[in-house]
């Protein structure tokens, strides 16, 4: 976390931005290590911001802007919903289509869990493709407010946050560069996997420090098999996610956010734990910026612990992260899998189809393998 500062604020010795956007959640703990910094070095000092914002809050401003092929990849994810859930969020209401979900074989609670049934959800969504495109203009035209009070008048607006695809920074510019065209808007990532190529053009740079698309393959594999989940949990917020958005009597736009769950709320504690120890690292550490400089610093030599700890777990790391659990769903926290779940001694020893199953869902397959050998 540290080496991403490094890297960060060399990017903008060129960039010169007028204000830093972190985006919420995973960038609040990066808020917190840049105002710690910068309250100590004033070279790095930029007005910043925090924007509730999500995936989920902000497909349905933006989703007339995408293809239809990638609003059903970008809906589906990678946990199994049911067809309500997928079409919710981009306003085709379910529950008054009861017949046409019939000619496609489907019911609003069919849980989609196989190719076949994602293209029959593909298929059903593109006959009410119009009403995706009049659910968004609406919503954009009630809420993308919010998100222009951010920029104002500014010429560079630099975004953080975790990364991964760059699919919010894009939504976020669907909704505020048809009025602030002359911004220029640039991201800056822990890292971007190879998903955000389709993301990257002259209107929405962006750059990853620790992987920035192709550049390091070890480092995207390691994303893929665990290190997006451990990284993801490190910069668990302690806020719910951002659900959308409501307008007040007065007029301003306010966030509606998630209510955490008891099994969420224990999460967060966990994590809150492991940043307090980031904070104390850097703050610890914070002088190596007036020995060195920042070309000096700026290595991905400090991500080799990571890649250690995701590549060849011990037993205690293993165990200690194992029993976390994740959600890809956009906006949602509630349908979570395991990084890597022990099992118990008889599916280990016969290694049953749950177990199979379990090792096919986990996250970190190096540590469910690890965790269920028959005598670990």
């Amino acid at each position: 976390v540290f080496g991403f500062f490094f890297f960060f604020y060399r990017q903008l010795q060129s960039f010169k931005p007028d204000k830093i956007l972190f985006f919420a959640r995973d960038a609040q703990l990066l808020q917190k290590i840049h105002t710690l910094i910068s309250n100590r070095y004033i070279r790095f000092k930029y007005p910043h911001d925090y924007v509730y914002i999500s995936r989920f809050s902000t497909y349905p401003l933006s989703f007339s802007e995408f293809r239809l092929d990638r609003i059903c990849y970008l809906l589906l994810g990678k946990t199994h919903k049911s067809v309500k859930d997928i079409c919710h969020p981009v306003g085709i209401e379910t529950e008054f289509l009861t017949d046409r979900l019939n000619t496609f074989g489907l019911t609003e609670s069919t849980i989609v869990n196989t190719d076949e049934l994602k293209k029959k959800v593909y298929d059903f969504i593109s006959t009410e493709f119009s009403l995706v495109s009049q659910y968004s203009a609406k919503q954009y035209k009630q809420y993308h407010e919010y998100f222009t009070n951010f920029v104002n008048d500014s010429d560079n607006i630099a975004i953080v946050d975790i990364g991964w695809h760059g699919n919010i920074q894009t939504n976020f510019n669907a909704c505020v560069l048809d009025e602030r065209k002359n911004t220029q808007i640039k991201g800056f990532y822990i890292g971007l996997l190879t998903g955000a190529s389709v993301n990257l053009n002259e209107n929405t740079p962006m750059s990853g420090w620790f992987v920035n698309i192709n550049d390091q393959p070890r480092h995207s594999k390691l994303l893929y098999e665990g290190g997006v989940e451990i990284l993801e949990f490190v910069f668990s917020a302690n806020h719910g996610s951002t659900l959308g958005y409501e307008k007040q009597q007065n007029g301003q736009i306010k966030p509606i956010l998630e209510n955490k769950t008891h099994s969420e709320l224990d999460y967060e504690q966990k994590a809150l734990r492991v940043q307090n120890g980031i904070l104390k690292f850097i703050e610890n550490h914070c002088f190596l910026l007036d020995t060195f400089p920042l070309e000096a610093l700026d290595s991905l030599a400090w991500s080799k612990p990571f890649c250690l700890l995701v590549e060849s777990p011990s037993i205690e790391h293993a165990t200690l992260l194992g029993d976390l659990t994740h959600s890809d769903n956009a906006g949602g926290n509630s349908n979570r899998v395991h990084l890597a779940q022990k099992l118990s001694f008889y599916h280990r020893i016969f290694k049953t189809k749950e177990y199979r199953i379990e090792k096919n869902k986990s996250f970190w397959k190096k540590a469910f393998v690890l965790r269920n050998q028959i005598f670990p």
